[in-house]
Order: C-alpha cells, then sequence, then structure tokens
C-alpha cells in the first residue's frame, strides 16, 4: 500500500518542474542551418588575443633636444615631462643645475616645484635611456654646458633669449650665468625698440665678448655677449686718430661718403682729400675706391664720423710749394720787416669766442709800439 500522501491543489512537484522543462526545451524554435552559416560568415573568424607591447624610444638619441610639457613635479624626486613619444621622461632634481650634481647638501634643499609647475612648456634633452625597460632620464643642463671659469673671451655660444627688457637681453649660452646681451651688441645699425628685435624664446649664436669675474664680496660673475661676430665692428669701437680703410661709396657737394665697414658712412670733406685745393671731390676719387683714411672725429650718439685722407698723405715739398708773395726769392728782412710781419700775424688770428676782444688782435698803436720797440733793439 502507497502511504505517499496526494498533492493538494496549487503544489507543485520535482516532478512537475522536469517535464515542463522538457516541454519547453522541444518547443523552442531550431535554429537553421544555412542561416547559422552566413552569420559565421559575416561575423568572420573570432579575433586572436595579442599581448600587449611596449612603445620603442628607438627614434631617441642621448644628447637629442626636446620640447615637452611638465605633467607632474614633486620637490622630493623631481619632474615628469610629455616629450611626445607616448612616454613620459623623468627629470631629477639634480639636473636642473650643474651645481646640484656636485652639492649633496644643496640637492637636498633644491626645490624643483620653485622653478617648476604643471603644464609649462620647457626645453629638455635626453640624458639617458633604457631601451630595455623604456626609461627616459632628461636634463635641464645643455650637452654643451661650460663653467664660467672655462669660457673665453672671443667663444661663439649658441643664445636662447629667456627674458628681455628695454636696454639688453637676457640669453641661456649653456654656462652658470646667462649671457648679458645689451641693445648696442644686436646691430651695427640703430635699434629703436628691442621688443621688436628680440624675443622671449628666439635662438641664435652669439660671441662673448667680456668676463667679468667677482672683484668685492657679494658681487657676482658676468658675461657680456654680442650678436656681432669679432670681425664686425661698431661706431663705438672707434677712436679719434685711428687709421682705418674704407671704400668710396658716393659723393655730395661737401665732399665724398665712405664704407668703413661700421654701419655708419664716414664724410671726407674737400679740405681733407688732398693737401691741394680739391673743388669737386669726385675727381679726386672713384666710386668703389679703397682709401686709408684717419678719423677725425666719432660721435656713436649722434651716429656721425668724420675721417681725412689728407692727414695720411706726404706733404710737398717747400720748393714745390706756390709762392704768390715770392719770398722764397726774396731778400732776407730787417728787423722793421720782420716785426712788422709779426704784427701782421697777430692781427689775422681770431681766436676765442664771437663778440670778445681776443687777446692776440692787436690795435695799431699796439702794432707801432712793437715796431718802435724792435727798432731800438736793433740799434
Amino acid at each position: 500500500m502507497d502511504n505517499t500522501p496526494a498533492p493538494s491543489s496549487g503544489q507543485v512537484t520535482v516532478s512537475d518542474g522536469i517535464q515542463g522543462a522538457q516541454d519547453l526545451a522541444t518547443a523552442a524554435p531550431q535554429p537553421d542551418p544555412q542561416t547559422a552559416d552566413s552569420t559565421a560568415q559575416q561575423a568572420g573568424p573570432e579575433p586572436v588575443k595579442r599581448p600587449k607591447q611596449k612603445k620603442k624610444i628607438i627614434t631617441l638619441a642621448v644628447g637629442d633636444r626636446r620640447d615637452g610639457t611638465v605633467t607632474r613635479v614633486t620637490d622630493r624626486q623631481g619632474a615628469w615631462v610629455d616629450i611626445g613619444t607616448g612616454k613620459e621622461g623623468f627629470l631629477h632634481k639634480s639636473q636642473f643645475l650643474p651645481y646640484l650634481r656636485y652639492n649633496k647638501e644643496k640637492l637636498e634643499a633644491f626645490q624643483p616645484s620653485r622653478h617648476l609647475k604643471r603644464g609649462d612648456r620647457i626645453h629638455v634633452w635626453i640624458h639617458k635611456l633604457n631601451r630595455e625597460t623604456n626609461k627616459i632620464d632628461l636634463t635641464l643642463i645643455r650637452p654643451d654646458y661650460k663653467s664660467i671659469k672655462n669660457l673665453k673671451v672671443g667663444e661663439k655660444r649658441h643664445a636662447v633669449v629667456k627674458a628681455v627688457i628695454d636696454a639688453a637681453a637676457f640669453c641661456d649660452i649653456g654656462s652658470d650665468k646667462d649671457g648679458f646681451l645689451p641693445v648696442s651688441r644686436l646691430s651695427q645699425e640703430r635699434v629703436q625698440d628691442i621688443h621688436a628685435v628680440v624675443k622671449v624664446g628666439d635662438e641664435f649664436d652669439v660671441w662673448v665678448t667680456e668676463i667679468s669675474m667677482p672683484k668685492e664680496k657679494g658681487s657676482k660673475w658676468q658675461i657680456a655677449v654680442s650678436k656681432l661676430s669679432p670681425d664686425v665692428k661698431l661706431i663705438s669701437d672707434l677712436r679719434r686718430g685711428a687709421r682705418i680703410n674704407g671704400t668710396v661709396k658716393g659723393f655730395n657737394d661737401r665732399g665724398a661718403l665712405l664704407d668703413v665697414g661700421v654701419g655708419v658712412d664716414a664724410f671726407m670733406s674737400m679740405d681733407e682729400i688732398d693737401h691741394h685745393h680739391v673743388v669737386n671731390a669726385d675727381d679726386e676719387l672713384e666710386v668703389g675706391q679703397e682709401v686709408e683714411v684717419m678719423i677725425l672725429m666719432v660721435s656713436s650718439r649722434r651716429r656721425r664720423l668724420d675721417v681725412s685722407r689728407r692727414r695720411l698723405l706726404d706733404a710737398p715739398d717747400d720748393e714745390e710749394i706756390e709762392d704768390p708773395f715770392g719770398t722764397n726769392d726774396a731778400p732776407p728782412m730787417n728787423a722793421m720787416e720782420l716785426a712788422f710781419m709779426k704784427a701782421q700775424q697777430g692781427q689775422g688770428s681770431r681766436k676765442g669766442r664771437k663778440g670778445r676782444k681776443r687777446k692776440d688782435q692787436l690795435s695799431d698803436t699796439e702794432q707801432l709800439d712793437i715796431i718802435t720797440r724792435t727798432l731800438q733793439s736793433g740799434d
């Protein structure tokens, strides 16, 4: 006799659940084999997953210069810079300034956050490369860095403008100190507005013109540079009485204009061309002719330069000088004639300021007195 109790209405047994699942599976629509094949062909083969590979840095080399953007700065380590290779470079704090590489105390006290901040655009150089780990070490110290003590006057350096003021520009020349570039050393021509000629970030070559050592306690090293090469002269370099070579450029009604290589035309008046009287300058000189001249007057403020060729030419002999008075063939003068000539020479002198009585200008009575005393002494 089966003692299993009959299920009450509304109660579901395990056998009922199994039977229902079988009925649903039987009733479910079966996929069409042709449709399944076409769908598989459209989808294509399942892609094969490959392990990710690190980007190579084969395009970089130690010493390369890169422009980058600072992404992170910490005082403990340094900064990270995006240099456009897909891999950030690391700028250790010891690579900010040259002396930090050798002074441990200053290195520990150095704070990179006072010099850089996130988003700054900077120039960096590749310091070290590890192609196995793709690690890039950067530096702010130029590969051509040279200590100020090893710099020499006349040395050529590549400059990057860091700041511009009204009178000068300050340039990074790869040394301990920035180079001081005065406005007068930018061009042979006068620069009216330095900001229109030089801007921050400009790059050009400069030459070291002066290195000033600290003479007193508290003073600092200074480096003066010039954009003009040493063989280029300025009007401020010229001195009165010096001899220079020039090339005739042209003429005017007062004399000749010469190019002496300082960016300012030198002027030579008619009287300074030759010893004899010159009526037309182009009768004595030709355009393109090279002549040696002496500097008579130089003014860098007024941009004026006067020169002379006559003073470098040999003066004619006395016999060749025209004597309109015939004194060369005249017999020697007596005492009265000598006294009269001196009086005439004194009267002809015109020195002193206009409107005042000349000290060497003699009156008639003074001339007569000189003649009388001369005759008395002759007797």
